[in-house]
């Protein structure tokens, strides 16, 4: 009996999981430990170590990008279809870079032209560019069938 518990709620699970707000629920926690993360790489960096923020963001985003990655595979699109793993963080890497130039261009206006705090200019992109993010990693990255 107590076998047929497990695989029942196992079922309600991984069901939940394809849930598309559930996902944004997960997808969102798991974002936001990782940009929690990248922020504290990026003051760090700039702040006691001088380096220039824009330095500062690419290196955070990087550690952030793998984060990101492990907590999306194991907990946000768990049960999704298996591709190889390193396929998966390939893909999930190559959105990063293409998109990145355009968050740091918007991160680097909006901070040395319009003067608008580093972290918090961070904070905008990064907030904006999410849902896009979301809707690309769960159609091409975490795809369910």
């Amino acid at each position: 009996m107590e076998n047929i518990t497990y695989i029942w709620r196992d079922k309600i699970i991984y069901e939940m999981k394809r849930c598309i707000p559930i996902q944004l629920i997960f997808y969102g926690l798991s974002g936001g430990a990782a940009f929690l993360l990248n922020l504290i790489i990026t003051f760090f960096l700039t702040e006691y170590l001088n380096f220039w923020y824009i330095i500062s963001v690419v290196m955070g985003t990087v550690v952030s990008w793998t984060v990101m990655f492990i907590l999306n595979f194991f907990y946000t699109f768990r049960g999704h279809r298996s591709e190889p793993l390193a396929k998966q963080y390939l893909k999930h890497i190559l959105m990063y870079v293409v998109s990145a130039p355009i968050g740091l261009g918007l991160i680097y206006l909006l901070t040395s032209i319009f003067g608008v705090y580093y972290l918090l200019s961070q904070t905008l992109v990064v907030g904006t560019m999410a849902a896009l993010s979301f809707i690309f990693s769960r159609r091409f990255i975490f795809r369910f069938d």
